[in-house]
């Protein structure tokens, strides 16, 4: 188990668009954007896990985690300011791809001449991410990974469409989970958007009360 970040990213408008382009440019254009996603995504020391469709699954600073160092007596403080260091350093590497991304997406829109509303929805939070071995030994295995975190961010990704709603459903958002606020202050041009009605309320995660949005 290691605690670091988690995007999932998905097109919104994607079935319009499948259906009325051409299948040449439907399958050039997400090629071209899973290309795009998973280079950026290394360049800044992600993993890309799943992808489905136009969705992705990625972490930073889970699979390049160092080892656990926490049963080491005497030097419980130099671990924990080690893991503050390097939970900031990967922060600031999945906001930079998630503003690359994004930058990335709407060039791509301009050079296959997209004129549906295609925009990049996507969620990064934070938490303890288990690493895991999946599948059959004699077929296939798979590294994979579990934890609350990954509902979380689903579930603030499928969030960012009511945040998208208010403010203009021509642009993409990304929305920031409430336990990244001690690093918020390393980002610009983020919002800050609070739930105070029941109706409004993150499906399966009633408690959270503050979000954070760009």
């Amino acid at each position: 188990k290691v605690e670091g970040y988690l995007l999932t990213m998905d097109i919104r408008g994607s079935t319009q668009f499948k259906i009325n382009a051409a299948s040449e440019v439907w399958s050039r254009f997400m090629n071209s954007y899973h290309s795009m996603a998973t280079q950026i995504t290394g360049k800044h020391g992600g993993y890309v896990h799943k992808t489905a469709g136009d969705g992705f699954l990625v972490s930073f600073g889970v699979m390049n985690a160092g080892a656990d160092l926490s049963d080491i007596p005497c030097i419980e403080m130099d671990v924990a300011n080690a893991d503050h260091t390097r939970h900031s350093y990967d922060f600031e590497n999945a906001s930079k791809a998630i503003t690359e991304i994004q930058d990335e997406f709407f060039r791509l829109r301009e050079k296959y001449l997209i004129s549906e509303n295609l925009r990049l929805g996507s969620a990064l939070g934070f938490g303890e991410i288990t690493i895991v071995q999946r599948g059959h030994e004699s077929y296939r295995m798979e590294f994979d990974i579990d934890g609350e975190v990954i509902q979380r961010c689903k579930r603030l990704e499928e969030y960012s469409k009511v945040i998208a709603k208010q403010i203009s459903d021509e642009c993409g958002v990304c929305v920031f989970s409430t336990e990244l606020q001690k690093y918020i202050h390393k980002l610009s041009h983020l919002h800050e958007w609070k739930i105070t009605q029941a109706n409004m309320k993150v499906r399966d995660f009633p408690q959270i009360n503050t979000l954070y949005y760009k």
